[in-house]
């Protein structure tokens, strides 16, 4: 299913969500990447501010040398794309309306150009002379604006592409949730038929069981009035063979007597 119809199928409640959902995802990407460019910078300016045990003054030096060498590496770079000499002195990374020449360089270097270079570490004059010519350039104001525009329609291009891809992975990732869901409450709802099944088949076994033992209880109650009525039988008959024999035994008794007489 193409991404505009599994759109266009959604309801307006879930269209409304997916919004929201992507509005959300968009400022937490530019928070998260604000965050990180004011760490980056955080961590450059810690390296000036940590200054070695014993050896402050040495490491002042040391900067102030590296600093000196990236004025001098950045005028050479100037003077040439510009065609003619250009004094360390006059080395400017955030430049002005005034100066001859813009600073083009990748997004990573961006904190380089952000303070004054007599502000910035030893390790940013480092990083400064290794990129130069290489990431960074130096462009006379003249030829920045073709220069300029190419770019801003590279990078707007290059944006709505990654925007566009960060869409189609954010809807293929919710219809994937939605589908789980589904097939989730799908299985919940069996096997609740299935437990509301089993408790039905065991309400009526129950309901057998116990009729069989009402059952039971009315046949033992028959058998023990039987059993006491043969009990009571039995008694009386011992009785009367009791009263029969002893009347046997009286006229057999009276009748030797007439005998004998």
């Amino acid at each position: 299913m193409q991404i505009g119809e599994a759109a266009m199928m959604r309801s307006p409640a879930d269209r409304d969500a997916l919004k929201a959902t992507l509005a959300a995802l968009k400022a937490n990407m530019a928070r998260e990447s604000a965050e990180f460019l004011a760490r980056l910078n955080d961590l450059l300016d810690l390296l000036d501010q940590v200054p070695a045990i014993d050896m402050s003054k040495k490491a002042n030096e040391e900067r102030a040398k590296w600093r000196a060498r990236c004025r001098q590496r950045l005028a050479e770079h100037i003077g040439e794309k510009l065609g003619c000499s250009f004094g360390p002195t006059d080395v400017r990374l955030v430049t002005g309306s005034d100066d001859p020449y813009v600073w083009t360089y990748p997004q990573q270097h961006g904190s380089l150009f952000q303070k004054k270079l007599s502000n910035h570490s030893t390790g940013a004059y480092v990083k400064l002379i290794g990129e130069v010519e290489t990431t960074i350039h130096a462009v006379p104001v003249s030829a920045n604006k073709t220069t300029e525009a190419a770019s801003r329609a590279s990078d707007a291009i290059a944006s709505d592409s990654d925007k566009i891809q960060q869409l189609q992975e954010m809807c293929l990732f919710l219809e994937s949730e939605h589908a789980r869901a589904v097939e989730e409450n799908i299985q919940w709802q069996l096997q609740a038929a299935e437990a509301l099944q089993l408790k039905s088949s065991a309400e009526v076994e129950l309901a057998i069981a116990r009729a069989e033992l009402h059952s039971a209880q009315d046949v033992i109650q028959d058998l023990r009035c039987q059993l006491t009525a043969s009990s009571s039988a039995v008694q009386e008959s011992a009785v009367l063979e009791a009263y029969s024999a002893n009347g046997v035994d009286l006229i057999l008794g009276r009748s030797q007597k007439v005998r004998l007489r």
